[in-house]
């Protein structure tokens, strides 16, 4: 029992040290996007299967701990 509060804090200092306070980057679509999403409201739209450009490694986007 001597060991447990060390082992309280360790654990504490553990589960704080995932929190992060680097705020996630502002993405702003060009004009020319946020107009056709209007233009074209409820219908479906599709723009294909998008890969990573040649030579950069097809990995998914995690901001915050989500992908």
């Amino acid at each position: 029992m001597k060991g447990f509060p060390i082992i309280a804090v360790l654990l504490g200092g553990l589960l704080l040290a995932g929190c992060s306070t680097v705020p996630a980057p502002t993405y702003k679509p060009p004009i020319a996007n946020t107009e056709s999403l209007l233009k074209h409201q409820g219908d479906k739209l599709d723009v294909g299967q998008v890969v990573a450009e040649s030579g950069v490694p097809n990995t998914r986007l995690a901001v915050r701990a989500s992908a």
